[in-house]
C-alpha cells in the first residue's frame, strides 16, 4: 500500500521541471539584487591602478 502512495506523489516529468525553474528564480533573484548593490565594488576591484608615490 505504501508503494501505491509513493507513485502517486510523482505527477509526471512537468512538475520535476516547475520545481527545478522555481528552485533557479530563488537562487537567482537575491544574487542579481546583490550584484546590482555591489556594482560599484565589483568594477572598480579589478580595474585599480595602482599608484607609484
Amino acid at each position: 500500500m505504501e508503494q501505491a502512495a509513493h507513485r502517486n506523489r510523482w505527477i509526471g516529468p512537468s512538475l520535476l521541471a516547475a520545481d527545478i525553474a522555481a528552485a533557479t528564480g530563488v537562487v537567482t533573484a537575491p544574487l542579481i539584487v546583490l550584484m546590482l548593490f555591489f556594482e560599484r565594488d565589483i568594477i572598480e576591484g579589478p580595474t585599480q591602478v595602482e599608484s607609484k608615490e
